[in-house]
């Protein structure tokens, strides 16, 4: 798996390191005797859960798309289309700045849904 996300943006193309919520190196694991780990730093060779990472490089790719505001990510279960949103805010006007999929995108997705949910052809012997 790619451990960098590249923003793709009007600014200039950079990539982030997935695991980092800021520019500075991570510490290695705690050594017998030796000061602990901060909080949001994991031992080496830990397991990290796939959704939390996700949500940690949208996070930082919303700040890297909007550096001069505030945001917001949400993400949630989009119920006509079964599909995750990713939606960025602006914290301040709470107006949505991005979202992924699209409005258009989901009802076309929940519409495909709804067709193939019932029988394309009905046998009748």
């Amino acid at each position: 798996m790619n451990d960098l996300l590249t923003v793709s943006s009007s600014l200039p193309a950079r990539s982030i390191p997935l695991g980092a919520t800021e520019s500075r190196p991570v510490a290695q694991a705690a050594r017998p005797g030796a000061a602990p780990l901060a909080p949001n730093v994991r031992p080496a060779g830990s397991v990290v859960d796939p959704g939390e990472v996700l949500d940690r490089a949208s996070r930082a790719a919303a700040r890297a798309m909007f550096p001069n505001r505030e945001v917001d990510v949400t993400s949630f279960r989009d119920e006509g289309s079964d599909r995750i949103v990713y939606r960025v805010a602006d914290r301040e006007t709470g107006r949505v700045l991005v979202q992924s999929p699209p409005d258009a995108l989901l009802r076309f997705y929940a519409s495909a849904r709804q067709a193939l949910a019932e029988p394309l052809l009905a046998l009748e012997a």
